[in-house]
C-alpha cells in the first residue's frame, strides 16, 4: 500500500548515514527530531530505494 512507512531501528543515525554516504546512500531532506523522541530521515540507495531510519532518543 502507498502512503505507509517502515523505519530501520539504529541506534546511531547520524553514524549509519555517514557509513552509508560513501557506498552510494543519499540523504532525503535532513535527519529530524519526532517530539524529543527519536531522529527520523530516509536515504535512498544508489538502486533508489528509500528506506527510513529511526534511532529512539533516551
Amino acid at each position: 500500500m502507498w502512503g505507509r512507512t517502515a523505519y530501520v531501528r539504529r541506534r546511531d543515525v547520524k553514524d549509519t548515514v555517514a557509513r552509508l554516504r560513501p557506498h552510494g546512500a543519499e540523504l532525503v531532506g535532513e535527519i529530524a527530531r519526532f517530539e524529543n523522541s527519536y531522529l527520523l530521515c530516509y536515504l535512498r540507495g544508489p538502486a533508489g530505494i528509500i528506506i527510513g531510519l529511526a534511532e529512539q532518543l533516551r
